[in-house]
């Protein structure tokens, strides 16, 4: 966490993202409107609704490194009310799912 905000970290130590498959996957995420894509509609989705409720300041970013695993990262504000806290926790259990599941 920094002055401002709380960074959640879910690792993995899976076989990690290409560089082209991670660029696109940051890319979609980074993008501020919705698209019915059908891959990481999990994750846009979670993104896109951290957006909404923080600001274009906040959500998901991934990194990687093939054969060495992946770390997602979820940026929320540090003063935010309780409800939205949990939620965020909520989207960081989704993506731990993802990630398993991923294996």
């Amino acid at each position: 966490c920094d002055d401002n905000n709380i960074i959640l970290i879910v690792s993995d130590d899976g076989i990690g993202i290409e560089k082209d498959a991670l660029d696109e996957l940051n890319k979609t995420l980074s993008e501020t409107s919705f698209t019915n894509e059908k891959s990481h509609i999990g994750l846009s989705n979670v993104n896109q609704r951290i957006k909404i409720i923080f600001g274009d300041s906040y959500g998901i970013h991934v990194e990687s490194t093939v054969g060495v695993g992946t770390d997602v990262y979820v940026t929320i504000p540090k003063n935010y009310r309780q409800a939205y806290f949990t939620a965020c926790l909520l989207c960081c259990v989704i993506i731990l799912i993802y990630l398993i599941l991923r294996l």
